[in-house]
């Protein structure tokens, strides 16, 4: 055996018992970590004799003391809610803030909306019964393809579609700025300002008409967002027969609710002057059938 190899031998022996010793100190100062945290002189709790709870000790009355620092008042019931506690004059003060809620009247839907329509105040001289203005509005249902709503405010602060039978102090006028055909421009809402003064005339009132060129930026805005996001599915149906007469089936959809248009398309109106979706024949009005309808 070579020089060489005793020595790695000898090397390789020493690392050996240096990581055995080592290993063995390690032990000894766990153990000893172990032995010290163990090793307190502190009572045991759960061996020592504790007084009886139920029992009150003599001379003490039978009253409960809350521990205070010095001469304080002493503290009022605290009530959790949620994460935070509260006294009993601020837990009272929520339950009535929660039953108040609870009774106040609940605003219902409205037609119309800020964000897609011109609200146009309409300033009334006194309260006006909502017969009167349902009377006065029979102009006020439609401007070109435009929806038009009215809805006035009750004596309760609470905003509504035009009821018989209730009393009004306000009103709002609203007219949709813009659908997917178009958006509302100068002659429509000229149109518009026209009704709104003969339907002032009617209940005396005036309204406060806006600025056309406000009105018509607006109006412009939402058309394009409405080009930018839209979309249209459509649905064709096919026949899976002989192709059906163009007379019979013109017929037919109109008595389902269907109006033909000149363009030959066929639409179903959703009764508030705009459209719930149309249909076409793929064919022209001088043919005789039809096979697919989309």
């Amino acid at each position: 055996m070579t020089d060489l190899e005793l020595s790695l031998i000898a090397i390789g022996g020493t690392i050996v018992v240096g990581v055995f010793i080592y290993n063995k100190w390690q032990e000894y100062r766990a153990k000893k970590s172990v032995e010290r945290a163990f090793s307190s002189d502190h009572d045991d709790v759960l061996m020592e004799q504790r007084p009886d709870p139920g029992r009150i000790p003599d001379g003490e009355s039978g009253v409960r003391q809350e521990p205070s620092f010095g001469d304080e008042t002493p503290m009022e019931p605290m009530y959790a809610e949620g994460q935070e506690f509260v006294g009993e004059a601020e837990q009272q003060s929520l339950e009535q803030a929660a039953a108040e809620r609870q009774d106040a009247p609940v605003q219902p839907p409205l037609p119309v909306d800020e964000m897609v329509d011109c609200l146009i105040p309409v300033g009334l001289a006194g309260k006006v019964r909502g017969e009167r203005v349902l009377q006065a509005a029979q102009s006020l249902r439609h401007v070109g393809n435009k929806p038009v709503h009215v809805v006035g405010l009750r004596e309760d602060d609470i905003w509504e579609t035009i009821q018989s039978g209730n009393t009004y102090v306000a009103l709002n006028v609203g007219i949709q700025l813009a659908n997917r055909n178009s958006m509302l421009n100068e002659i429509e809402f000229s149109e518009l300002v026209g009704h709104l003064r003969q339907f002032g005339d009617q209940i005396d009132a005036e309204a406060e008409v806006p600025d056309m060129t406000s009105v018509m930026k607006r109006a412009r805005g939402l058309h394009q967002l409405i080009n930018q996001f839209d979309a249209k599915l459509s649905v064709n149906i096919q026949s899976n027969g002989a192709p059906w007469a163009i007379n019979t089936l013109l017929a037919a959809l109109e008595r389902q609710g269907f109006d033909l248009r000149p363009d030959g398309r066929l639409v179903m109106p959703d009764g508030d002057g705009g459209t719930l979706f149309s249909l076409s024949t793929n064919e022209t009005l001088a043919s005789e059938t039809s096979s697919r309808l989309t």
